[in-house]
Protein backbone atom coordinates (compact mmCIF):
# COMPACT_ATOMS: atom_id res chain seq x y z
CA UNK A 1 0.00 0.00 0.00
CA UNK A 2 1.01 3.40 -0.76
CA UNK A 3 1.65 5.93 1.52
CA UNK A 4 0.80 9.53 0.74
CA UNK A 5 1.95 12.58 2.33
CA UNK A 6 0.33 16.44 1.49
CA UNK A 7 2.36 19.54 3.05
CA UNK A 8 1.11 22.41 3.54
CA UNK A 9 2.19 24.18 0.65
CA UNK A 10 -0.10 21.74 -1.28
CA UNK A 11 2.77 19.78 -2.72
CA UNK A 12 1.66 16.37 -3.38
CA UNK A 13 4.51 13.87 -2.40
CA UNK A 14 4.27 10.40 -2.61
CA UNK A 15 6.50 7.65 -1.47
CA UNK A 16 5.68 4.07 -2.41
CA UNK A 17 6.39 1.14 -1.24
CA UNK A 18 5.98 -2.58 -1.79
CA UNK A 19 3.85 -5.11 0.10
CA UNK A 20 7.36 -6.35 1.30
CA UNK A 21 7.54 -2.69 2.95
CA UNK A 22 11.01 -1.65 0.96
CA UNK A 23 10.73 1.44 -1.22
CA UNK A 24 10.05 1.58 -4.78
CA UNK A 25 9.90 5.18 -6.22
CA UNK A 26 9.92 8.67 -4.20
CA UNK A 27 8.55 11.56 -6.11
CA UNK A 28 10.32 14.99 -5.35
CA UNK A 29 8.94 18.45 -5.88
CA UNK A 30 11.13 21.45 -6.14
CA UNK A 31 11.16 25.37 -5.40
CA UNK A 32 10.88 27.74 -7.61
CA UNK A 33 13.89 28.15 -9.52
CA UNK A 34 14.96 24.52 -9.57
CA UNK A 35 16.02 23.18 -13.11
CA UNK A 36 14.75 20.04 -11.93
CA UNK A 37 10.93 20.52 -11.43
CA UNK A 38 9.17 17.44 -10.24
CA UNK A 39 11.02 14.28 -10.45
CA UNK A 40 10.70 10.50 -9.93
CA UNK A 41 13.23 7.94 -8.41
CA UNK A 42 12.17 4.30 -9.31
CA UNK A 43 13.61 1.15 -9.28
CA UNK A 44 12.44 -2.79 -8.59
CA UNK A 45 14.98 -4.40 -6.57
CA UNK A 46 17.73 -3.35 -4.46
CA UNK A 47 20.40 -4.76 -7.36
CA UNK A 48 19.06 -2.36 -9.88
CA UNK A 49 19.28 0.65 -7.39
CA UNK A 50 23.51 0.42 -6.39
CA UNK A 51 24.64 4.25 -7.33
CA UNK A 52 26.21 5.46 -4.79
CA UNK A 53 24.56 8.55 -2.54
CA UNK A 54 25.56 10.21 0.41
CA UNK A 55 22.78 10.60 3.27
CA UNK A 56 23.69 12.90 5.79
CA UNK A 57 22.58 14.74 9.36
CA UNK A 58 23.91 18.11 10.59
CA UNK A 59 26.24 17.91 13.13
CA UNK A 60 27.08 14.00 11.94
CA UNK A 61 29.39 12.63 9.06
CA UNK A 62 27.61 12.42 5.77
CA UNK A 63 27.90 8.63 4.81
CA UNK A 64 28.35 7.21 1.71
CA UNK A 65 25.71 4.45 0.30
CA UNK A 66 23.88 2.73 -2.37
CA UNK A 67 20.51 4.98 -3.39
CA UNK A 68 18.58 1.68 -2.18
CA UNK A 69 20.17 2.16 1.48
CA UNK A 70 19.61 5.79 1.74
CA UNK A 71 15.62 5.75 0.73
CA UNK A 72 15.32 2.91 2.91
CA UNK A 73 17.23 4.78 6.06
CA UNK A 74 14.52 7.65 5.01
CA UNK A 75 11.67 5.23 4.83
CA UNK A 76 12.44 4.11 8.50
CA UNK A 77 13.44 7.51 10.02
CA UNK A 78 11.52 10.41 8.41
CA UNK A 79 10.66 11.39 4.58
CA UNK A 80 12.25 13.09 1.59
CA UNK A 81 9.74 15.08 -0.34
CA UNK A 82 11.88 18.29 -1.31
CA UNK A 83 14.80 18.73 -3.70
CA UNK A 84 17.14 21.33 -4.71
CA UNK A 85 20.69 22.20 -6.22
CA UNK A 86 23.83 21.73 -4.29
CA UNK A 87 26.28 24.48 -5.37
CA UNK A 88 28.51 22.27 -6.93
CA UNK A 89 28.72 19.57 -10.02
CA UNK A 90 25.25 20.09 -10.36
CA UNK A 91 24.51 17.98 -7.61
CA UNK A 92 20.95 17.29 -6.10
CA UNK A 93 19.81 17.59 -2.52
CA UNK A 94 16.80 15.82 -1.55
CA UNK A 95 15.19 16.58 2.38
CA UNK A 96 12.09 16.97 4.54
CA UNK A 97 10.62 19.66 3.67
CA UNK A 98 9.20 19.72 7.36
CA UNK A 99 13.11 19.96 8.98
CA UNK A 100 13.25 23.53 7.09
CA UNK A 101 13.46 25.61 10.42
CA UNK A 102 13.44 29.59 10.18
CA UNK A 103 15.95 31.95 12.30
CA UNK A 104 14.83 35.25 13.72
CA UNK A 105 16.27 36.77 10.81
CA UNK A 106 14.64 35.43 8.42
CA UNK A 107 17.40 32.53 7.44
CA UNK A 108 16.46 29.36 6.49
CA UNK A 109 17.74 26.17 7.79
CA UNK A 110 17.58 22.56 7.04
CA UNK A 111 17.86 20.59 10.92
CA UNK A 112 17.08 17.32 9.27
CA UNK A 113 18.82 14.66 6.90
CA UNK A 114 19.76 14.75 3.61
CA UNK A 115 20.61 13.03 1.04
CA UNK A 116 22.93 14.13 -1.68
CA UNK A 117 22.65 12.54 -5.21
CA UNK A 118 23.70 13.42 -9.05
CA UNK A 119 21.65 12.87 -12.14
CA UNK A 120 22.56 12.41 -15.78
CA UNK A 121 20.22 11.97 -18.70
CA UNK A 122 17.37 11.34 -16.16
CA UNK A 123 18.99 8.20 -14.12
CA UNK A 124 20.40 8.52 -10.53
CA UNK A 125 24.20 7.59 -11.13
CA UNK A 126 26.88 7.14 -8.52
CA UNK A 127 28.67 10.20 -7.13
CA UNK A 128 32.23 10.46 -8.17
CA UNK A 129 35.08 10.75 -5.36
CA UNK A 130 35.66 14.31 -6.13
CA UNK A 131 31.70 14.75 -6.12
CA UNK A 132 31.64 13.51 -2.71
CA UNK A 133 34.65 15.85 -1.54
CA UNK A 134 32.64 19.00 -2.35
CA UNK A 135 29.27 17.63 -1.47
CA UNK A 136 30.86 17.23 2.14
CA UNK A 137 33.08 20.47 2.24
CA UNK A 138 29.50 22.24 1.09
CA UNK A 139 27.21 20.53 4.07
CA UNK A 140 30.49 20.88 6.93
CA UNK A 141 30.94 24.88 5.64
CA UNK A 142 27.02 25.18 6.24
CA UNK A 143 26.67 23.51 9.40
CA UNK A 144 25.97 25.92 12.16
CA UNK A 145 24.73 25.66 15.54
CA UNK A 146 21.17 27.07 16.53
CA UNK A 147 20.12 27.97 19.82
CA UNK A 148 16.97 28.24 21.40
CA UNK A 149 17.23 28.92 25.14
CA UNK A 150 18.90 25.81 26.22
CA UNK A 151 18.42 23.98 23.44
CA UNK A 152 21.18 23.84 20.47
CA UNK A 153 20.75 21.76 16.99
CA UNK A 154 23.01 21.30 13.90
CA UNK A 155 21.55 22.78 10.76
CA UNK A 156 22.43 23.30 7.26
CA UNK A 157 22.13 27.06 6.09
CA UNK A 158 19.89 26.98 2.73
Amino acid sequence: MANITVNIEGDLNIFVSGGDGQPDRLYLDSEDGCPVGCMEIQFDSPDECKAAVLYAAPGEAAKRMTLYEALQLAMETGNLDSVEMLPAFDLLVAFDSDDVVTDECGDLYLAGACMVFNVTDGDVVSLTQEQEEAAHKILEAGTSALTNGKERIFAYGL
